[in-house]
């Protein structure tokens, strides 16, 4: 056999290895997806030591969601064990390194809680009902106490990156309260404003 040949058989048996333990010493390829993805769309991984910003990417690959990782994050994941749904295991790994995460429906975004600002959105002509959908919209999972709605001052509280702010803010001008209240009933094609 030739070195070439030698080489690639050394690195499928550590491969194969770290995948039977379940480990996961670097970023693998695809194969690492078929034994950390279970039939139910959860993961399982144990980690040895991998870098947090190599180790989030990795698990957006498993789930199949893209990430975007601060690069102000530099430290390293020690024998840390993952296990649940994407965004289950994306929140074990946040709360256990202190870092703020955002999922916006098809990517995460990492970042340092000294990295995050805080806003204050004033909505008085916005529906609460309506508020409410917006924040569940626009964040589905969130680090817990970044977004809240104080209904007597009519204020969305945001703590997050500048394009949190700035898609809460698209996402709530598309409603105003004189829209909702306002109908036009349309009779066969003609509006009776």
């Amino acid at each position: 056999m030739g070195k070439f040949m030698q080489a690639l058989v050394g690195q499928w048996r550590r491969w194969a290895l770290a995948l039977s333990c379940g480990l996961a010493l670097t970023p693998m390829p695809t194969a690492a997806s078929l034994a950390a993805n279970g039939p139910d769309g959860t993961i399982r991984l144990f980690v040895v030591q991998q870098p947090l910003s190599s180790l989030f990417e990795t698990l957006g690959t498993l789930a199949g969601v893209g990430v975007q990782v601060d690069p102000a994050i530099d430290r390293t994941a020690i024998q840390i064990n993952l296990h649940g749904r994407h965004f289950e295991v994306f929140q074990q790994l946040s709360r256990h390194y202190n870092l703020f995460y955002w999922f916006d429906g098809s990517r995460y975004s990492i970042h340092l809680p000294t990295q995050l600002a805080r806003w204050a959105l004033p909505v008085d002509r916005v529906a609460d009902d309506y508020v409410n959908s917006v924040i569940k919209y626009t964040a589905p999972y969130i680090s817990s106490d970044s977004i809240s709605f104080n209904k007597e001052l009519r204020i969305v509280n945001i703590t997050g990156p500048r394009e949190l702010k700035e898609m809460m803010e698209k996402n709530l001008a598309n409603y105003t309260r004189e829209d909702k209240e306002s109908v036009a009933i349309i009779k066969f094609g003609v509006s009776n404003r």
